[in-house]
């Protein structure tokens, strides 16, 4: 019975490279893996330099939003860590056959050697090693060797061990990315080539046994720097016109030298195999950044006398990561990690034993303290309540849903779900003043975008005092639709949710949508995953970081109160009809009472629908738009209510409530003139002693 309560382990593989941290999670259900989370996002200058940390503090902040975004903030998750940090070396060093007799002997001179080589002292120098089948020389042993200096090492450990995770397994991203994409068995050789945003790593294997490696100086940067050189462009441009496609007749003169550099150096590469293991690679795996370039695969393909393929993991996940190719150095540390879970990697065995013993202590539950006073232990009442929600599976949007849970029915309504037939899509064009509506596409909601303004629906204000700029990879998915990262930064007090589907508008006008929920820790920040709304639109994303200040989500669209003015483009809304109302009611709980009597819970959706007396609903606020050009008259108008109450009769509520929204319209005047285009109620607080549920009612009309 107490095993139930012991921690469940979450499996985590973080990737740190001088310019991005990339962060993936798993767990096991059973047999099968399962890819809890993932996230991406830029450091910034001066944070690491030349493999060093400088800015703890700041990694750790970093650190902390990523690894929430793919874990998220569960005291009773055990969070075990494997690594891999800039700086590590790797090598390959000859031996004499006759020092094999004793182990300490082979660790000694492999020790006295790399620490030479690397010109720092040999009790500051960790090293990994294991020992080849083939060999390069007569009477000699090959032995592949990664080597670290412990001062580099041991500041990003302390991070990780302040964020509360166990740190299980260290070693270079190239080891790494083989235990996701080199099945069980295989033995056959080949060439990992990493093409990363400053240079590019060739590593030879035997499967999953590395045999040496090198880099050369050729990198996206250098590439993105040629473009804008030669072309006389920006850099913001030239990283743009890059991510297009190297196949692209203007991109491919000007960076095909660097190219041709890159296929010799492979070459080179492929014949030292050969020349010193008699071993000949029969195929190249691309990973790396640049690897996501469009026509990179197949540039390649051209040039080369082996089979080329994107790194793509053998596994097959229950959920899939977009572009998983981005995270496949962090996806095969977290599999590392799991499947060696309760020992230290090799890196960290060359710790002395009071070191090890202090590593130990990493072994810490990482309890998160909400930055909102509201919730405890990362945990609220309603995300409680979620919990049991998520029995019923995945979770859909734009669902009307009504739970039980103790007697007490709670309300919700999600977006793009099993209704959203109901929700009405309409195309807007942005013309020079925003976003002009017309009359029959409003959309209900009061939101707020700064400390002290409002707006009303889904209008743009006609100027903002700074443009807006994404960070973002930037690539094209394999549909032709733009995708990236962007990094969002909440500069207020409270944690904030950007639900899946939410819209972002580049300053050149071009809609991205985020794929996926993800929270936001107050005064801190997280990467979303976008994509692009229109087929080969990249849009003008650009490596600086995107501010909210006041950030606010509400029906599918997010606003900050520094944003450009737009012109062209277009944006889109949702709305839903009044008759839709009714209907999507229905819906909901009726898809609900199937879902509980799966469960063999009893519900009945007949009578009840939300709770019954006390009834309390309020009016919080009442106002109408003036009809352009006739004074006096009234073209629209807005009411928020708060609703508060137990069990009601279905028929009871729809009574007050339709009751309250016309006489809220305009008082004194026949409330037949207006008409309800949509509304929307969402939960406030749920307070489990009390039996209530705190809801909040919007509603928007128009006159007829």
């Amino acid at each position: 019975m107490f095993s139930l309560l012991k921690p469940k382990k979450i499996y985590i593989g973080i990737d740190i490279s001088e310019r991005s941290v990339e962060v993936v999670s798993i767990r096991r259900k059973g047999k099968i893996l399962d890819i809890v989370g993932y996230g991406r996002q830029q450091i910034d200058g001066g944070v690491i330099e030349n493999g060093k940390l400088l800015n703890e503090e700041r990694l750790k902040k970093i650190l902390k939003g990523v690894i929430s975004t793919s874990v998220g903030n569960n005291e009773n998750v055990k969070k075990v860590v494997a690594l891999t940090v800039p700086g590590i070396e790797v090598s390959t060093e000859t031996i004499p056959q006759s020092l094999f007799i004793e182990e300490q002997e082979v660790y000694n001179e492999i020790k006295n050697t790399v620490s030479k080589s690397l010109g720092i002292g040999r009790s500051n120098c960790l090293i990994s090693y294991h020992i080849l089948q083939k060999a390069s020389l007569p009477n000699m042993k090959s032995v592949f060797v990664e080597a670290v200096e412990k001062d580099l090492l041991l500041p990003y450990l302390r991070v990780i061990k302040e964020l509360g995770c166990e740190v299980s397994f260290v070693t270079f991203e190239g080891l790494a990315a083989v235990e996701c994409l080199v099945p069980p068995g295989v033995e056959i050789p080949w060439i990992l080539v990493d093409c990363g945003a400053t240079k590019t790593r060739f590593t030879a294997f035997v499967g999953k046994t590395p045999y040496f490696s090198e880099y050369v100086s050729i990198g996206g940067d250098i590439l993105t720097l040629e473009l804008s050189r030669k072309l006389e462009i920006t850099g913001d441009e030239a990283e743009k016109l890059k991510k297009e496609g190297v196949l692209k007749p203007k991109v491919k003169k000007v960076i095909q030298p660097f190219l041709t550099d890159l296929i010799k150096e492979f070459n080179s590469f492929k014949s030292t195999f050969y020349s010193h293991w008699g071993l000949t690679a029969r195929g190249a795996v691309l990973t790396g950044g640049t690897s996501m370039m469009v026509g990179w695969k197949e540039w390649w393909n051209k040039k080369v006398d082996v089979d080329v393929m994107l790194a793509e993991p053998y596994i097959d996940f229950r959920s899939k990561i977009p572009e998983l190719q981005l995270f496949i150095n962090a996806l095969g540390l977290a599999m590392k990690v799991e499947s060696s879970d309760g020992r230290f990697g090799e890196l960290l065995n060359d710790l002395d034993n009071e070191e090890k013993a202090a590593l130990k202590k990493m072994e810490l539950l990482l309890t998160v303290k909400s930055e909102d006073k509201e919730e405890k232990h990362g945990k609220t009442k309603e995300d409680k309540v979620m919990g049991k929600f998520e029995q019923f599976g995945k979770v859909v949007d734009f669902l009307l849903v009504s739970i039980l849970v103790g007697g007490v029915g709670l309300f919700y309504l999600y977006k793009n779900g099993l209704i959203s037939p109901l929700i009405k899509k309409e195309r807007v064009d942005i013309g020079e003043n925003g976003v002009s509506l017309r009359d029959e596409i409003d959309v209900a909601g009061n939101f707020t975008v700064g400390k002290d303004q409002e707006v009303k629906g889904m209008i743009l204000a006609k100027e903002y005092s700074q443009p807006i700029v994404l960070t973002a990879s930037g690539i094209k998915g394999i549909d032709g639709y733009a995708e990236g990262d962007v990094v969002v930064y909440n500069t207020t007090d409270k944690s904030i949710k950007i639900v899946g589907n939410s819209r972002l508008v580049t300053k050149d006008n071009i809609l991205f949508y985020t794929q996926k929920l993800v929270s936001v820790p107050a005064h801190g920040s997280a990467t979303v995953r976008i994509k692009c709304s229109q087929k080969g639109g990249i849009g003008d994303i650009e490596p600086q970081r995107l501010d909210f200040p006041g950030l606010a989500d509400f029906g599918g669209a997010i606003y900050a109160e520094n944003k450009e003015k737009l012109e062209g483009g277009y944006v889109e809304v949702r709305y839903i009809q009044e008759s839709d109302v009714s209907e999507g009611l229905s819906s909901g709980v009726k898809l609900v009472e199937e879902k509980f009597m799966d469960l063999g819970w009893e519900f009945s959706s007949e009578d009840y629908f939300l709770v019954d007396k006390p009834l309390k609903i309020e009016e919080k606020s009442n106002s109408c738009k003036e009809k352009e050009g006739v004074e006096g008259e009234k073209s629209e108008c807005n009411a928020l209510y708060e609703v508060k109450a137990l069990i009601i009769k279905k028929e009871d509520f729809e009574k007050k409530m339709s009751k309250l929204l016309e006489e809220s319209v305009k008082k004194g005047e026949n409330p037949r003139e207006y008409t309800l285009k949509s509304f929307k109620i969402e939960i406030v607080s749920y307070k489990e002693e009390e039996g209530k549920v705190d809801l909040k009612a919007e509603a928007f009309f128009k006159r007829k």
